[in-house]
């Protein structure tokens, strides 16, 4: 298995408290959501270093559409399951097939949609960033297939997402996450604003230009 973020899923490592746990949750029919009650804390734990250890290696950021999550909380971020827990059953408590993304990444694109998947049938630890039609959250570096520029000055906001040039990947997750949706630049028309912060939004704009075709 390749992985593109640090530190590194081959240092993480589940206690034997928590590996007995997932043991007997997995005899459950829903595994992530159905625990035995004598499991629970342990269940917990395990759920919750998963989704520390994955905020660590995205910066505290979604992994889908690179939106800020610190303190975001329960309400802002989802335990990601790349694979669909519900039909990738076996690989509910995988490191390498977990992460962590904002709500809407997960819940209003992904779901449990598997069309990204390109040999769906195949898909499992032995994976490669080769089998996914989007930028895995795992397996490729999202900085290597897109670009996502921000500012803010007060109340004017500039973000901006280009897929870099040549990244049929950075144009796939593009679309299949529609991150234009995401796009906002208040600048050219807010009254009165700093000119530092005018130049800085200029200066992003350009930066999109130069690393890839514009979306």
């Amino acid at each position: 298995m390749t992985d593109a973020y640090l530190p590194p899923l081959s240092d993480f490592a589940f206690s034997a408290e928590e590996e007995a746990a997932i043991v007997a949750a997995m005899l459950e029919d829903s595994p992530w959501d159905k625990v035995p009650a004598a499991h629970k804390d342990a269940i917990k734990s395990a759920k919750q270093r998963i989704q520390t250890y994955h905020l660590t290696r995205h910066n505290h950021q979604c992994c889908y559409c690179r939106t800020i999550l610190h303190g975001g909380g329960y309400f802002m971020i989802d335990r990601e399951h790349v694979l669909p827990k519900s039909i990738y059953r076996p690989f509910t408590f995988a490191p390498w097939n977990l992460s962590v993304s904002c709500k809407r990444c997960n819940m209003q694109f992904k779901k449990d949609c598997v069309a990204f998947v390109i040999d769906a049938d195949g898909a499992g630890p032995d994976d490669t960033g080769a089998n996914y039609r989007l930028v895995h959250p795992n397996f490729d570096a999202w900085d290597h297939h897109l670009l996502r520029t921000a500012v803010q000055a007060g109340g004017n906001v500039l973000v901006k997402f280009t897929v870099l040039t040549g990244s049929a990947k950075g144009a796939y997750h593009h679309e299949y996450f529609a991150l234009k949706e995401l796009e906002i630049d208040t600048f050219d028309q807010a009254q009165g604003m700093e000119a530092i912060a005018g130049s800085i939004a200029d200066q992003i704009r350009k930066l999109a230009r130069q690393h890839g075709q514009a979306n």
